[in-house]
């Protein structure tokens, strides 16, 4: 949100300068400030328009909501494999990379709902994505 407003307040320092330019002697000022000011502000704004479309629309969030369920799949088809498993070292072993996982599907939970709430962002990121839970799958912390 703040980038896109810094992107507003530049094309609108570049149009003062287009105005300085016109109605005063300083003319090195206002056309270097107007073409500077409106030249970064107008690439900033289509910038932040292209990233706020591509990552709001109804594509994008059912790819992420399939992904993300996916993962909640195979996380929980991981661990009922565990029980499963007699020999002590490959059950270890497995219980090492599903905590693996599920600390991976943790950390992106939680880096996509600070992303959705920081001022800096948050138009960036669809709201919808806050809903997940990151408690969804556990931590096997015991071999039983």
């Amino acid at each position: 949100m703040i980038l896109t407003l810094i992107s507003i307040g530049l094309i609108i320092i570049g149009i003062i300068g287009v105005i300085i330019y016109n109605k005063t002697s300083y003319e090195d000022l206002g056309i270097g400030m107007g073409i500077f000011g409106f030249i970064i502000g107008v690439s900033g704004m289509i910038t932040c328009c292209i990233t706020i479309l591509c990552n709001n629309n109804k594509i994008k969030r059912q790819s992420v909501k399939v992904k993300l369920d996916n993962k909640i799949a195979e996380i929980q088809a991981t661990r009922q494999l565990i029980t499963t498993i007699q020999d002590d070292y490959a059950r270890s072993v497995a219980i090492t990379e599903y905590n693996h996982k599920v600390k991976e599907y943790k950390t992106e939970i939680e880096s996509i709902k600070v992303y959705s709430e920081s001022l800096w962002l948050n138009w960036f990121y669809c709201k919808e994505y806050k809903n997940y839970d990151s408690n969804a799958v556990e931590y096997i912390l015991e071999i039983k």
